[in-house]
Parts: C-alpha cells; sequence; structure tokens
C-alpha cells in the first residue's frame, strides 16, 4: 500500500482486544533509498462490554404444571451473567435452582437477582391454559455489575395438550369355578377429563353380568364406576389352559386410536362333588336246587343299579371299594379297569378297583360287579344282606382335595325251590 500522506489507520475487528493484539509492517522510500522493514505492534486495551439479553417466547402444556425456562444471554467476555428480574408473572410463579422442588427457590419480588441458569415457570391454575398465559422481564449484568440497561421482555404461552388416558383396570381378575365375581374397570386421564371405556369382546367361556342381567353383544360404551359381574360358564376353569380375557379401550374425548387392553379372567378349579348311587332297587341273589341230588347253586347278584357321576372327571380315574361283611364280591370282566386289589378279614370283604368314570359305570351296568354267598356259610341264604359302595375321586381336579361319596345296595335272596336251605 503506498500512501503519500503517511497516515494509516487500524481498526480492530469486533470485541477485539490485546496486548499487542496485531501488528504492521512497512518500509519507506524515495525515489533514490529504501528503507529497512519497520514492525509496529498494535495494542488494543480490552473494553467490558455488558451482556446482552434476547427477547424470547417460551411454550409449556396445560397438563404439565412446569415449563423449563432457559435465558437467551450472550456476554462476548464470557462472564458469570447475573439475572436480575424488573417484572413478575401475574400468573404463576418463577422458581430459580434444580429441577427437583426440594431445592428451588421462589423469586418473590421484582429486582430479586440470581446467577444465570435454569427456571422454572409454575402455573397456579391446574390444567389451564392461554396465550400469552404471562409475561416476565429481567436486565442482565456481569460480575462487574455493567449492564446495558435494556430492558428483556419474555412472554410464556400454556397450549393446550391432550395426553391419553391410561387404564389402571388390575390386568387380570381371578374367581372360583362356578363362582362369580365383581368387576370394574378403572382409568387415569393425566388431563382430568372424564374417561369412557368401551368393551369390544366379551368372555368366551363365561357371562358377564350387570344389574343380574347377561351382557348380550359388544362393543359396549360406558363410564367409571359401573360394577359388573363374570360368571364362568358351569364347571369351566383354567387348569391347564389359558385363562378366558375380555378386549376393552379407555378413552376421553380426543382419542383417536386408544390402546387396546386385555383382561384376564382366571378361574381356579374346585373338586366337583361326586355321586354314587343305587337308584333305589335292590339286588338279587337266586338260589336254585336240583330236587333229586338235593344239590344247590346260588347264582351271584348283579350290582347293575349302581352309577357314579363326577362333572369334573373327564378321564381321570375314580376309585371304586365294594365291601361285604360275608361273601364275596368280584368282577366276572376286568374290562378297563385297573388297580384290582381283594382284601379279606374278620370284618368281611373288599373289593378295590379302578377306572374312568364311563368305565365304572359300563362294569356296573353290564353287570360285571357280582355278589354272591358261599355255600356253606352261615346264614349264606337270609334276607337283607348289605354291600357298601364307596367311592373316591382320588382329589383328581382343582381344590378341595379327594372326595368320597357312598351308597349301599340291599340283597334280596330268591329261592327256587322249597329244599330247606340250611
Amino acid at each position: 500500500m503506498t500512501n503519500p500522506d503517511a497516515w494509516v489507520y487500524f481498526v480492530p475487528v469486533s470485541n477485539g482486544a490485546g496486548e499487542p493484539f496485531d501488528g504492521v509492517t512497512y518500509y519507506v522510500q524515495n525515489t533514490v533509498f529504501t528503507s529497512f522493514l519497520v514492525l509496529v505492534p498494535i495494542y488494543v486495551t480490552p473494553v467490558n462490554d455488558g451482556p446482552i439479553g434476547f427477547t424470547q417466547t417460551f411454550t409449556g402444556f396445560n397438563n404439565d404444571p412446569n415449563t423449563e425456562l432457559s435465558l437467551a444471554i450472550t456476554d462476548v467476555e464470557l462472564d458469570a451473567i447475573t439475572v436480575c428480574f424488573t417484572a413478575l408473572p401475574a400468573r404463576g410463579r418463577l422458581y430459580a435452582g434444580l429441577v427437583d422442588e426440594q431445592h428451588r427457590v421462589t423469586v418473590t419480588a421484582p429486582n430479586n437477582c440470581w446467577p444465570q441458569g435454569l427456571l422454572i415457570f409454575r402455573t397456579d391454575e391446574p390444567y389451564q391454559w392461554d396465550s400469552p398465559y404471562a409475561t416476565f422481564s429481567y436486565v442482565a449484568t456481569d460480575p462487574s455489575g455493567l449492564s446495558t440497561g435494556e430492558i428483556t421482555n419474555n412472554t410464556i404461552n400454556i397450549l393446550y395438550r391432550n395426553l391419553p388416558p391410561v387404564s389402571t383396570t388390575p390386568p387380570s381378575l381371578t374367581t372360583a369355578e362356578d363362582t362369580r365375581v365383581p368387576l370394574m374397570f378403572t382409568g387415569l386421564d393425566p388431563d382430568n377429563n372424564p374417561v369412557v371405556f368401551t368393551l369390544h369382546t366379551l368372555p368366551q367361556h363365561g357371562w358377564l353380568l350387570f344389574d343380574n342381567e347377561i351382557i348380550a353383544s359388544a362393543p359396549l360404551v360406558f363410564g367409571e364406576g359401573v360394577v359388573f359381574e363374570y360368571l364362568p360358564f358351569p364347571d369351566f376353569n383354567t387348569l391347564g389352559t389359558t385363562p378366558d380375557f375380555m378386549l376393552f379401550t379407555v378413552s376421553d374425548w380426543a382419542d383417536i386410536n386408544p390402546t387396546i387392553y386385555q383382561l384376564d379372567l382366571v378361574v381356579t378349579a374346585v373338586n366337583d362333588a361326586l355321586t354314587v348311587s343305587n337308584n333305589d332297587q335292590n339286588a338279587t341273589m337266586t338260589v336254585s336246587c336240583d330236587e333229586q341230588t338235593f344239590g344247590l347253586t346260588l347264582i351271584p347278584a348283579q350290582l347293575t343299579m349302581v352309577s357314579v357321576g363326577d362333572r369334573d372327571a373327564g378321564n381321570e380315574l375314580l376309585e371304586v371299594c365294594v365291601g361285604a361283611p360275608s361273601g364275596q364280591v368280584y368282577l366276572s370282566d376286568d374290562t378297563g379297569l385297573v388297580n384290582i386289589a381283594s382284601v379279606s378279614d374278620a370284618d368281611g370283604q373288599e373289593l378295590r378297583f379302578q377306572g374312568t368314570r364311563a368305565d365304572l359305570n359300563s362294569a356296573f351296568a353290564a353287570g360285571r360287579v357280582q355278589y354272591r354267598t358261599l355255600i356253606g356259610e352261615p346264614d349264606a341264604t337270609a334276607n337283607d344282606k348289605r354291600i357298601n359302595v364307596v367311592v373316591d375321586d382320588l382329589g383328581h381336579t382343582g381344590a378341595g382335595g379327594p372326595l368320597t361319596a357312598e351308597t349301599v345296595v340291599r340283597v334280596s335272596v330268591l329261592a327256587e325251590c322249597e329244599v330247606e336251605l340250611n
């Protein structure tokens, strides 16, 4: 650069300072001579600039009482900034400090000054919203107390935001077999809106009742506080299988695609009572004789009148014990029966065997369970013999343990001849 006037001006970059900050190198010359290079350092004395705050608009939501405010303030020297509030929100409160409530400090009056950091604005009106909802202003200073003096105004908008409700209904309900149980659906809405339930499916293995009336179809829409009852179908239980269930949703007025929830209905098994019956009939043992040889023949009594009932036995084994104080109880054919045993003692004889309900009833109905006295026994042909029949379900299903049932079969004697028998 050629400057005949010898004046050179230096303008530092914005906010630049240093000692030296920069420098220039020059030489002078005339038509004959040229000087040596000369280095001239340039010193720029630093000047403390005040921090600058920027106007901001903050956004909060009606269902969150706390709105975090991070103030936008710059300082060339990167000094720690102090914020002095000149006006506080007319609605709600400002807190300085950490997010957790235990360590917050309330900004109570204008001219309160705090180190720059996170602010929390808390509304005093839950679930209310407005734009603008509140305003506040401040002046920023650096550690030397220097400030531009400019007041920074800020706005807080509280917007409406709908949050979906959630179900607080327990995920499963348990009842015993053949036992009804009350059921109430519950939900929670973050916006404190009323919630509505929609039942999309009904139980597959039981009835849903309201006021003792069966709910016949779905979907069904209802509000909170409605008490239903679930009653499993007779003898249904979930032992060894999946629970019964219903599908439902909970929503407020704004929900478009509410979450689908499943309520499992667990039915614990109960050991149903079993039965054994003689159908109010007696058995008959026939005595026949050969009048020429005076030989006696005893035709055994068949216990065809006995029947066994057990609603939840399925294909599980049941045990039968047939006892007689005298004579003999036996099986003419043991098809379908297992674990057969006969025990005799001073009190008489017992015959035990096991089988499914169907196999036991088949054995009785076919006359394969028989009783007879033995020739030569005392009172071999006496009337009114009593045969005890006891059935045990071996506790095969559900709560309650093993159950038994008992009946007595009376055996009469039919004599087909007039020969003296005793």
